[in-house]
């Protein structure tokens, strides 16, 4: 079964993606603190990272960067709020996907298994 990080404090939606995740077989592994995300890839074999773009205490795009370019794991962004034009360049130019929350779960979940294969 492939895993899913996902890093976010939104536990109605971390609840909803989980069940969403686990009907296409995805398993779902979640930490609210970003003090926890390199633990978790040190010790699984995550296939995709989302992450909320406003952590508080971390610039969550550096670390998304970080993700992607270091440990060679696909990310994909998510938030409630737009990105400035600084944000959203950094996003463009290293290719890590954003979406809007509220998310649509189906939405998520396509561009996850699009990110696997």
């Amino acid at each position: 079964m492939k895993k899913v990080l996902i890093v976010d404090n939104d536990t109605i939606l971390v609840d909803i993606l989980n069940l969403t995740m686990d009907f296409y077989g995805l398993n779902l592994i979640h930490v609210d603190d970003h003090n926890e995300i390199d633990l978790i890839l040190e010790k699984n074999f995550v296939s995709v990272v989302i992450c909320d773009v406003m952590l508080t205490g971390i610039d969550m795009i550096a670390k998304a960067q970080e993700i992607k370019n270091k440990k060679m794991i696909p990310v994909i962004m998510i938030g409630i709020r737009e990105l400035s034009a600084e944000e959203g360049k950094k996003l463009f130019c290293s290719k890590i996907p954003f979406i809007r929350k509220p998310v649509e779960p189906n939405v998520l979940i396509e561009k996850v298994r699009e990110l696997i294969q």
